[in-house]
């Protein structure tokens, strides 16, 4: 058997004094599973929060509020250093390192280890979930500004959100569903369409936030997000096969429903990626060297002997809905457009980035999809039903 590494979110002693997208990639509110929403009965609702250890009222640890000015400190450090991987793997493509500078592989090849080699919002994910000494608690006021300066800084949907808690290997969101309403908002490069109203789910009336995502493939999904919603976050490291793999896991997922040929309801969400090991410190080229995994990675500019790196929803008995033909069953575990780097968005407005990287019309990268295939692991735990 592989040997692997594993690190509960749970058990983590990780402090805060530490830190350094269906297709398209969305925000992860928008791909967790389904709880019955607005309208609990009482039952309902303590089960809720039998579930979601955040909504107790007397946690075990203290509750840090967070701070606008921390988290734009934290996404300036990533949008630099994402910038800067660019501008490095830029100058090794015209120094031919991957092959003739303007053969059309040799820019894919810079393609692909700009996807592997940038941070996401993933490791501040569990960087703040998998605190077990804190919870960290934000509201819509306190992210608001960030959606407007960064490309996919976080993976939260901020409108209407009262409050939003990370730690003890927990994510819990909350939202204010309280009255009917609308308006337009944005999360980093997408402007979006959302709607608080009374929709039938189910069978049962639920009040829910409605939104119209847009999705990297410049087409847009209905995302149904109830009042309340909590899930489980993991990080795992793995020697293979196919080669030595991160994975970052959101699973036991509860709070809402995506509509694209029919309702589903995810359970979980994944994003996994090459994890580079040199044999030693003189092997390592253009290596920034980082011990620790809820921290700026360890990353190297070279092509990994076997590269992967991929984003999945896992959806169980997946069935489509399509127009005028069969209902037809799918894999569960389906392929959504990887995360965007956290950039600054005056950096994609202007164009700094390398012309190998395209635009789309939502200033997420043309192309910016997974390559390989699913590790054996990943399909072990999520087989398809």
């Amino acid at each position: 058997m592989n040997t692997e590494q594993t690190h509960s979110m749970t058990n983590s002693g990780t402090a805060i004094c530490r830190l350094i997208r269906f297709r398209g990639m969305l925000p992860l509110a928008v791909l967790c599973a389904a709880l019955p929403a607005a309208r609990l009965s009482r039952a309902d609702t303590a089960t809720a929060r039998a579930r979601c250890p955040l909504c107790s009222p007397r946690l075990s640890v203290p509750v840090i509020p967070i701070k606008t000015a921390w988290l734009d400190s934290m996404a300036r450090t990533h949008a630099s250093f994402n910038a800067r991987q660019f501008e490095h793997i830029d100058s090794l493509l015209q120094a031919g390192v991957y092959g003739p500078p303007d053969d059309p592989m040799s820019r894919q090849t810079a393609h692909l280890v700009a996807r592997i080699a940038t941070i996401n919002a993933y490791r501040d994910l569990v960087l703040l979930a998998g605190d077990s000494t804190h919870v960290y608690e934000a509201s819509e006021a306190t992210l608001r500004d960030l959606y407007s300066r960064y490309s996919d800084v976080n993976l939260f949907v901020g409108v209407r959100l009262k409050s939003l808690r990370l730690g003890m290997g927990h994510v819990c969101v909350r939202y204010d569903l309280s009255e009917p309403a609308e308006g337009v908002s944005r999360h980093g490069g997408k402007l979006f369409h959302w709607r608080v109203r009374d929709v039938s789910i189910e069978g049962r009336e639920r009040r829910v936030l409605d939104l119209d995502f847009p999705t990297g493939s410049d087409d847009q999904v209905e995302i149904y997000l109830a009042s309340h919603y909590t899930f489980e976050v993991e990080y795992q490291r793995f020697d293979g096969p196919p080669a030595p793999f991160e994975w970052f896991l959101v699973h036991d997922v509860e709070g809402a429903w995506l509509r694209k040929w029919g309702t589903h309801r995810p359970t979980a969400y994944m994003f996994w990626v090459s994890e580079y090991r040199p044999v030693s410190s003189e092997g390592a080229r253009y290596k920034v060297a980082s011990t620790e995994p809820f921290s700026a990675r360890a990353t190297s500019l070279d092509v990994p002997s076997i590269p992967i790196v991929g984003l999945r929803i896992y959806i169980p008995g997946l069935k489509l809905k399509l127009p005028c033909l069969p209902d037809v069953n799918v894999d569960d575990l389906r392929e959504i457009e990887l995360p965007t780097p956290i950039l600054d968005l005056e950096y994609l407005r202007e164009h700094r980035q390398p012309s190998w990287l395209e635009l789309n019309t939502n200033l997420g990268f043309k192309n910016w999809n997974q390559y390989g295939a699913v590790p054996p692991e990943i399909r072990r735990r999520f087989p398809d039903r």
